[in-house]
């Protein structure tokens, strides 16, 4: 019934049905009836367990839907086929020579299920970014993200200039993971909002961050809450946020606070 009206309204706007029981078939009849409909902005999927399959059929979908502004598909047991399918509905730079037709500006695709260490649908992810030019806001929150996913992200972010916000929270981040971080954070003109929280950047990555931030004019919210940061980051965190004047919101919490690091943050 849900797939026979989205043929049919031609004014829908937004169809929130997160959390629901929509199966692998389901996801496939829902990815045909938007291959129709072009009313539909806003798709919030999060919750259904759909797999890599029903995945796949919704990236084919976005891959040719130009209207879809926002895609909430967290929490949906995508696979590596569907994430690296999504690399390619990223890919929207008709300068390209490969675009796709989305128009993408909001996309959610925390936890998907990747077995790999390799990272190769991150990778396809990263470059597809390179080459989008509508996106504003990612969050791959719980995707088993390490350092060299997170090196291949930022690296391809550095040359996109449309993204805003980034949420790569409880990922598998060490502090090595940041000076690619810090790369983004100095090159990036456009990032606004980078969420970090559950890492584990420790005291070296908080500091590789701490000195990019210092000469960053852009970022206005940082989240870097239960990152196992002791004094010596924090005070370079601080350092750095006297000279950011820009910073409106920061999130330290759950790392090693002490009076010093506290009395220099507040």
């Amino acid at each position: 019934e849900i797939c026979q009206f989205i043929k049919e309204d031609d004014q829908i706007s937004s169809l929130n049905i997160a959390y629901n029981e929509i199966t692998e078939e389901g996801a496939t009849l829902m990815a045909e009836a938007l291959m129709i409909n072009r009313s539909l902005h806003h798709l919030i999927l999060s919750g259904n367990k759909v797999g890599d399959k029903g995945g796949l059929a919704l990236a084919e979908m976005m891959k040719k839907n130009y209207a879809l502004r926002t895609a909430e598909l967290g929490n949906m047991d995508l696979g590596h086929k569907t994430l690296t399918m999504i690399g390619s509905v990223l890919v929207n730079d008709e300068a390209s020579g490969m675009a796709s037709e989305s128009n993408l500006v909001t996309l959610n695709i925390d936890r998907p299920v990747l077995f790999s260490c390799q990272e190769e649908s991150i990778e396809h992810i990263a470059m597809g970014l390179k080459l989008n030019t509508t996106l504003r806001s990612l969050s791959l929150k719980n995707a088993g993200l390490r350092d060299k996913g997170c090196y291949l992200l930022c690296d391809n972010l550095v040359l996109n200039g449309s993204l805003t916000s980034l949420d790569i929270s409880s990922n598998k981040l060490t502090e090595d993971a940041g000076p690619s971080l810090a790369k983004l954070v100095h090159r990036s003109g456009t990032l606004a909002s980078l969420f970090l929280a559950n890492n584990e950047l420790c005291d070296r990555g908080c500091t590789s961050l701490s000195e990019a931030l210092s000469s960053n004019s852009a970022i206005t919210d940082l989240d870097l809450a239960h990152n196992r940061i002791g004094s010596e980051g924090l005070l370079q965190l601080a350092s750095a946020i006297q000279q950011h004047a820009r910073l409106a919101r920061l999130r330290a919490w759950g790392n090693a606070l002490q009076p010093q690091s506290t009395a220099a943050l507040a």
